[in-house]
């Protein structure tokens, strides 16, 4: 999201990423997730997860960063995670879903 012999301009680069990653670029779904995650303006932790975990299904191999974001946010991408990955309905404590993102970043 550098601008090089320009001005940045994160919504610009927003647009590309997102249109790149619709059709299955993973480092632009990777690039988005740096976006949501850490810029300000534009962070949305929920939103960032989503995108890593695209880049992670498209091949990308950050998966200590997966799961140190996960983690670090855990309060906030349980739900989401939940909302992907469909567990049981029993799993309810925190260690029980940590175990099974670790499972599902092995599976990856």
């Amino acid at each position: 999201m550098e601008g090089f012999g320009v001005a940045q301009d994160l919504n610009k680069s927003e647009q590309f990423l997102l249109k790149a990653q619709k059709v299955g670029n993973a480092q632009s779904a990777f690039q988005l997730y740096l976006l949501y995650s850490s810029m300000e303006g534009k962070k949305d932790i929920a939103k960032a997860y989503r995108y890593l975990n695209k880049a992670m299904t498209l091949g990308v191999t950050n998966f200590e960063q997966m799961n140190a974001f996960f983690r670090d946010n855990f309060d906030v991408l349980a739900p989401v995670f939940a909302e992907i990955r469909k567990p049981p309905q029993d799993m309810t404590s925190k260690q029980e879903i940590l175990n099974l993102h670790d499972a599902y970043l092995s599976e990856l």
